[in-house]
């Protein structure tokens, strides 16, 4: 994993890089969460078999998301 800060605000995460062979090691069916879920947008790793499906879901919003959506499309 190679995390890119901002040069302006060095706390500031920009860019989260992983390469496929960082996910070879997860296990059949498990799942690897690759970003916190503190963090704003979050992300996931899931290995299934060929065909696989998993059951519907949702997601739930939170107060920064709906901000920046009014944002942009309000």
């Amino acid at each position: 994993m190679e995390i890119i800060y901002s040069k302006l605000n060095p706390k500031k995460i920009l860019h989260i890089v992983h390469r496929a062979n960082e996910f070879y090691n997860i296990e059949q069916g498990h799942r690897k969460d690759i970003v916190d879920a503190k963090e704003f947008i979050q992300l996931s790793a899931l290995k299934m078999k060929k065909g696989q499906t998993f059951k519907p879901h949702q997601h739930i919003w939170k107060d920064g998301e709906k901000k920046l959506l009014l944002r942009n499309h309000g």
